[in-house]
């Protein structure tokens, strides 16, 4: 009876064995598969296909942008990973972001048009004389890439449509160049981060005033990995 015991733990043993031989075996290969898939989209980021595999996300964001952004980086001797994350944070790398209408400023905006107002920021009742209703909020709208206020475009002596049309990225690369570029060649990458999305440098005590508390964090991330992948391909050349 003894021997016949040691015979069903012995068969037992070999079979569970055998199982966690197996689930292993499953586990290395699933893992394997997972860094060369990895490494396969890493490669695709380096060298975008002609059609983006998706609408939103690096690999569109370097398809839709990568070029023409380096290229204005250089210009306005701006950071590309900087310009390139920025994008990311507020449109998902999308080709045509919808705009984001902001109430607050309609209404702040309005009341400077109709004298109820001294000033919102530097624009006075003379900017906005003689608009209508409908005008007033498509300068209360962020537009483009960069999701740059369509009040931004008075500033600059372009029109609303000249925040998202074919003239989009570099009007909203030269808005970010005059009004806090400094910041993005100094290297105050998140004090450029909150000022981009609040108007103002992170406060003395650190805490952020972004409307996403995570902005600057995602920002910073995006960053990262802008670098890496603008060194692999520098390496590729």
């Amino acid at each position: 009876m003894k021997n016949k015991n040691s015979l069903i733990v012995k068969i037992l043993t070999h079979k569970y064995t055998k199982i966690l031989a197996f689930i292993i075996i499953a586990a290395i290969t699933g893992f394997l598969g997972f860094l060369l898939d990895q490494a396969g989209q890493a490669k695709q980021w380096v060298s975008p296909p002609m059609e983006p595999p998706a609408e939103s996300g690096i690999k569109a964001a370097l398809h839709f942008y990568g070029k023409d952004v380096k290229k204005l980086s250089q210009k306005y001797d701006l950071s590309y990973p900087y310009l390139m994350a920025l994008i990311m944070v507020e449109t998902s790398g999308k080709r045509n972001p919808r705009p984001r209408f902001e109430p607050h400023i309609y209404k702040k905006l309005k009341e400077v048009r109709d004298g109820k107002r001294d000033k919102f920021e530097n624009i006075t009742q003379k900017d906005l004389q003689g608009m209508s209703d409908h005008q007033l909020r498509q300068l209360a709208k962020s537009w483009g890439p960069f999701q740059i206020m369509g009040y931004k475009s008075l500033q600059l002596g372009i029109s609303v449509k000249d925040l998202h049309n074919k003239n989009a990225l570099e009007n909203g690369i030269r808005w970010i160049n005059q009004e806090y570029g400094d910041l993005i060649r100094q290297g105050r990458y998140r004090d450029a981060f909150h000022y981009h999305n609040t108007g103002h440098v992170l406060p003395r005590n650190g805490r952020s005033k972004t409307t996403d508390p995570y902005y600057i964090e995602k920002g910073m991330q995006y960053m990262k990995i802008f670098q890496e992948l603008d060194k692999m391909q520098k390496t590729q050349k």
